[in-house]
């Protein structure tokens, strides 16, 4: 079940994050991003790739100490850092499992693996989080319920 949804921005463009409610009861998200789909849950965050900034104005904050092309290692998958960008939160609706301070920056690396394993690792103000999963396409989510704008396919 979609429980509520997260835009997110960039200077590059936008993308959603829906957040999930599985039957089960363990949560997860649906990453939407240019005609792609990723779902993926929390993880253990992989302390090694996160250090306190080096940014005096910013003390006490995180970094990420992760660049473009290196191999990392994420619930036992070896996935590859494709980018890594300040985002904010731009807008939000419905329920979501902790509150986003709206146009706060975050800092997030995206992680792909070989066989479709998408990973991404974030710092949130001063807190660090991981999420796991794969690359998913629309057929496979099974989605019922939702509107169709006239025209879109």
């Amino acid at each position: 079940m979609i429980c509520g949804r997260a835009k997110m921005g960039w200077q590059g463009g936008e993308w959603n994050e829906w957040y999930l409610l599985f039957d089960d009861g363990s949560d997860g998200w649906l990453a939407e991003a240019q005609g792609f789909y990723a779902i993926n849950i929390a993880t253990e965050v992989p302390m090694q790739y996160v250090a306190p900034t080096s940014d005096v104005k910013l003390a006490g904050r995180l970094d990420l100490t992760l660049n473009v092309g290196q191999i990392v290692s994420l619930s036992n998958c070896q996935l590859t850092v494709v980018d890594v960008k300040r985002v904010a939160c731009i807008g939000t609706e419905g329920e979501l499992p902790r509150v986003s301070d709206m146009l706060t920056y975050i800092l997030s690396a995206d992680l792909i693996g070989r066989d479709g394993t998408y990973g991404c690792i974030e710092i949130h103000d001063r807190h660090p989080y991981a999420f796991i999963g794969r690359y998913v396409e629309w057929e496979e989510l099974n989605a019922v319920n939702f509107r169709q704008f006239e025209g879109w396919s």
